[in-house]
């Protein structure tokens, strides 16, 4: 039969896509209702029944052994036919064969193999409606499981776009929607280009350029659908199509929900509804500051989905990292119990979590004193310097970024006007700025501080305390570190490496306590101050004489 196809008489093509049909059980089959069949047999009427090959299992071993013997080969050489010889009918004959061919997703790779995909896109835009229909559900089942680079290879992906999105009508079945919505997926999370072709290409009317007024809101309406997948699906899709920058635009407009749904999904039971609406959240404040903010006036219950969200899921911790960068998104985390939430974070052990709560509490504390003393307080500088001391390296440099962004609130000048509570908490910083240096130093000599932690010690002793400006006239904290922690740096500086009782150090730690000390002594005002640490260095090095 496939040699016939092949054969220069193209009258055949009819007959053979008829034949294949019959094979595969494509035509449509009415739904039997039980009740009526008892009615029939009940006055005696002649009710048909199903032949025993026509079963399901019949029905897949027989589309085994066509795919076997060359079937889409065959399918593909009668698509390429004459227009004229290939009429509409025998087009839908062919498009319900590919569709029954493809239902089996094991069977998908191999239909792709043999040129597939590039066969249903002609159907798939041309013919019956009906036709046109069972071939974009059939492109739908390749698309939502295939490398689109290797289905529908170079511009030919931009082709499958249109009958896609013709599924998503309302008027399909349900399989449809969210196949066609899983083939969208797909293919909006190959590249931009697509994104926007799938913005300006998804009506089926060849006079419309652009289906911006027609394209995301069919993708949302399926996030409101009751039906679990289908609001899955539709979500997942939108994830992938907030990339694009038109897409973003719609989200910054003013007077639409969009961002409050994708909020809201946020705090759905269905754990992959969940992860799939952070992801689109965490990219679209990330890529807009104004989203960001805009997230925390949408639903007062934000913080609260946060919550729930950050403990699942890494994209939920990063839009609260993106918050805390904004004065308005600190200060609704800060007024919020926030921090209570980010000391739970801290609490999981989980190195990405703990990394996410550290970089939001350092966007909280910059350029705010009240924030960043009652943040020192609520997490605890013991905490603090502990999570520094772990062999991470990331973890250490982001723990210094936190102290630091502490130190330079505290020590700044902050203009800002502080009544109530917050008057009371930048009274007076000086307690805290010499707590933060004391365990510092402590940090230098602890065996249980990594080589990383004590380098970040090292760097923040480094930049906070020498004057920054030789004209100002207070160097208290210099003669502090002189005065308690000079013995404690001379001795990383002393360490050898090859004893078991040397402190974990990196290449750069004795060369970063060294300029410390050069630093420290540079700092220094007058001869009696000089003449204090060079006496301190040589009682130390008198006392390391009597160990040797």
């Amino acid at each position: 039969m496939f040699e016939l196809v092949k054969t220069s008489d193209k009258t055949i093509l009819y007959s053979v896509a008829t034949t294949l049909v019959n094979c595969t059980n494509s035509y449509d089959v009415k739904e039997v209702i039980p009740e009526l069949v008892q009615l029939a047999k009940f006055s005696k009427q002649h009710v048909p029944e199903e032949h025993p090959k026509d079963k399901k299992d019949f029905v897949d071993m027989r589309v085994k052994r066509l795919l076997k013997a060359g079937v889409i080969s065959a399918l593909s050489c009668m698509v390429r036919a004459d227009s004229a010889i290939l009429t509409d009918q025998t087009k839908e004959l062919l498009a319900r064969v590919f569709l029954a061919l493809c239902d089996n997703p094991k069977d998908r790779g191999t239909i792709v193999a043999q040129g597939g995909g590039k066969a249903l896109i002609p159907l798939a835009l041309e013919g019956t409606d009906v036709g046109k229909v069972k071939a974009a559900h059939a492109l739908a089942k390749i698309a939502a499981v295939s490398n689109p680079d290797i289905a529908f290879p170079g511009q030919r992906v931009y082709e499958v776009v249109r009958p896609l999105v013709g599924l998503l009508d309302t008027q399909r079945d349900g399989l449809q929607n969210y196949e066609a919505l899983l083939g969208l997926t797909n293919l909006s999370g190959r590249s931009d280009k697509l994104r926007t072709q799938g913005l300006s290409s998804f009506n089926l009317s060849p006079q419309t350029e652009i289906f911006k007024e027609r394209a995301l809101p069919d993708i949302e309406n399926y996030m409101f659908e009751n039906h679990d997948q289908l609001r899955q699906a539709a979500t997942e899709c939108m994830c992938n199509m907030v990339v694009n920058k038109e897409v973003q635009e719609r989200f910054l407009a003013d007077g639409n929900d969009r961002l409050k749904l994708v909020v809201l999904l946020c705090g759905e039971d269905d754990d992959k509804v969940q992860n799939a609406a952070a992801g689109a959240l965490a990219m679209l404040t990330a890529a807009h500051k104004k989203l960001c903010i805009k997230m925390t006036q949408v639903t007062s219950q934000w913080l609260e989905i946060l919550q729930r969200l950050c403990l699942h899921d890494q994209a939920a911790a990063n839009n609260l990292i993106v918050l805390g960068r904004e004065d308005a998104g600190a200060e609704g985390i800060f007024q919020n119990n926030g921090v209570a939430l980010l000391l739970q974070l801290l609490d999981t052990k989980r190195p990405e979590l703990v990394l996410a709560a550290v970089r939001t509490l350092s966007g909280m504390c910059s350029g705010h004193r009240a924030r960043a003393t009652a943040i020192l307080h609520a997490v605890g500088i013991d905490r603090i310097c502990g999570l520094m001391s772990v062999e991470n390296e990331e973890m250490a440099l982001a723990i210094c970024n936190l102290l630091q962004a502490i130190i330079d609130s505290l020590s700044g000048e902050d203009k800002r006007e502080h009544r109530g509570k917050e008057e009371a908490l930048v009274l007076d910083t000086k307690k805290d700025l010499k707590q933060i240096t004391s365990h510092l130093l402590d940090m230098l000599v602890s065996k249980k501080v990594s080589g990383q932690g004590r380098d970040q010690a090292l760097n923040l002793l480094n930049k906070n305390v020498p004057r920054k400006d030789l004209a100002i006239h207070d160097n208290s904290r210099t003669i502090y570190v002189v005065d308690n922690g000079l013995r404690k740096i001379l001795k990383v500086v002393g360490q050898v490496p090859d004893l078991p009782s040397c402190l974990p150090l990196t290449d750069n730690t004795r060369m970063l306590a060294s300029i410390l000390i050069n630093k420290l002594y540079d700092d220094l005002r007058c001869d009696p101050e000089r003449d204090h640490f060079r006496k301190i260095c040589e009682e130390y090095i008198t006392v390391c004489k009597l160990f040797l």
